[in-house]
Order: structure tokens, then sequence, then C-alpha cells
């Protein structure tokens, strides 16, 4: 772990300027009684994230590059991926009601990093997406699998058929 001078202004510390990993700091705000840093990436994207993140390594750079430097970014499996993370963490994804807001979860395996889905699942095949085999569960290992369409249109929750 690197030690760094700090110059203490008032009751804070002053962060501008330093660099962590791949992040230059640029301004400390307070946001709802928490530090934020406003970063810049050494790409050039700018972020805002918790200030103990950055401190602790959590964060090491931009979201673009930490999935560039696998080679992944952009790609059909990495999409996949994304999409259901998303589906599944972002109350402003269109789709998360039906999936994060009615309580689907991704694993923590998996939120962690692309590379451990990629572990688990591999490659996306042509014409195959990813599925849920039971679709009120979460997106873990051990319930998902790259499916066709038709396996899709089957297995949605409004083609259930009712138990008599």
């Amino acid at each position: 772990m690197q030690h760094h001078n700090y110059e203490k202004i008032g009751e804070r510390l002053n962060y501008i300027g330093m660099k962590f990993n791949k992040w230059t700091v640029l301004d400390l705000v307070v946001l709802k009684q928490s530090a934020h840093f406003v970063i810049q990436c050494d790409c050039g994207n700018k972020s805002r994230n918790y200030a103990y993140k950055v401190l602790n390594n959590t964060t090491k750079s931009c979201y673009s590059c930490a999935n560039k430097k696998n080679g992944w970014y952009g790609t059909a499996t990495h999409r996949s991926w994304s999409a259901a993370k998303n589906r599944c963490t972002n109350p402003n994804n269109h789709a998360y009601d039906n999936y994060g807001g009615r309580g689907n979860k991704m694993c923590d395996r998996w939120l962690e990093s692309f590379e451990n889905f990629l572990v688990d699942m591999g490659e996306k095949p042509q014409n195959l997406s990813l599925d849920r085999i039971d679709n009120d569960g979460n997106y873990e290992p051990n319930n998902c699998r790259w499916a066709t369409k038709s396996q899709q249109n089957s297995n949605r929750r409004k083609s259930k058929k009712l138990k008599e």
C-alpha cells in the first residue's frame, strides 16, 4: 500500500491532483454525508465515486478500461453479462421492474467480475441468449444457460401453464 503526504484543509484532507491507480482526483464533494471524489481515469473518462473506494483500491479504473483490458468489452458475451447485471441492479433500467424490482439478483461472483461469468458460462454461442432456467430464480451458474429463442419463449412467466 502506498503512503501519501496529505495536506489538511479544515477537517478534510486535500486529495486533489493525487493519483490512485488509474484515477486522478479532480475534486472532493460531500453527498448525503458521504465523501465522494470527482475522478478522471487515465483514458480521460470522468466519474464520481465514494472516496473510500478510491483510497482503498476498490475501484482502480473506469468501467470501460476495466473491461477493455480483458479484450471482451463490446463482445456479445460481455453485452449479455452487462445487460443482465443492469436489469438486476439498476432501478433506472427499463426492465428493472421485471428483474431486480421483483427480487431477481445476480450472484456475487458474477457481480464481482465479467471474468467469473465467462469462466462459468463460457463464450456466448451464436444465435443463443442468456436464459434463467427458473425465471423466478437468480442469475447464477446453476440457474443459467445459453438458450435458443424457442427455449426462451417457452420459459416466460406469461407462457407458464396454469395448474389445475
